[in-house]
């Protein structure tokens, strides 16, 4: 493997399960990952039932909608439904995620995506 092969910087997301490193999770690795060039951070408290997405570059939070739904702003279409993960219902989560991989947005990113080919 040359040099150019390797994957260079900081990832766009990072998603984590907490347990019982929920103050970790929350406050010192958060701020190392917005250090770190980290782009969004999702983290799903598993004592708590809560679901945190964090947008890192921007210094916010990305909200769900009254529907529960999160969507990421580095990868649109990438949608998440809150209620269904904490529910394990996989099929209802999947459907969640299919209707943003159908999005205007999406298809917007992957046209750019295939663009710089």
């Amino acid at each position: 493997m040359n040099e150019d092969e390797y994957v260079e910087g900081a990832p766009e997301l990072l998603a984590e399960i907490a347990y019982s490193s929920v103050t970790i999770d929350m406050n010192q690795k958060k701020q190392t990952y917005q250090k770190s060039g980290i782009l969004e951070y999702l983290v799903v408290l598993i004592e708590e039932q809560e679901v945190h997405w964090f947008d890192l570059a921007n210094a916010r939070s990305l909200e769900a909608d009254q529907d529960g739904v999160i969507r990421s702003e580095t990868f649109p279409g990438l949608w998440l439904d809150t209620k269904p993960l904490l529910a394990k219902d996989t099929a209802l989560m999947l459907n969640t995620l299919e209707r943003g991989l159908k999005s205007p947005e999406h298809a917007e990113l992957v046209a750019k995506l295939e663009a710089h080919q």
